[in-house]
């Protein structure tokens, strides 16, 4: 088995499984996880990890845009009426 954590950005190296190796949650966590992936994560250079960040914020901030733009335009209009 092998693990890898990829981005539009960035990307870890391989960590591979033992051949043979009995996976279960604590196995996962203390050699993938702690001796793999998360120092390789690490060691992703800080700008690219605040570019993600905009990235996210520029879309949460167009999805909130979009939803302002529905509510808006699914409201009633206001009609008076004429007396006559």
């Amino acid at each position: 088995m092998v693990s890898v954590a990829v981005s539009k950005l960035a990307k870890t190296d391989l960590v591979f499984v033992q051949l043979g190796a009995k996976i279960n949650s604590v196995y996962y966590c203390e050699n993938v996880l702690k001796q793999g992936l998360l120092p390789a994560i690490r060691r992703i250079p800080p700008c690219i990890i605040i570019i993600i960040i905009i990235y996210f914020l520029l879309l949460l901030l167009i999805l909130l845009l979009l939803l302002l733009l529905l509510y808006y335009d699914t409201s009633p209009d206001n009609i008076t009426e004429t007396v006559g």
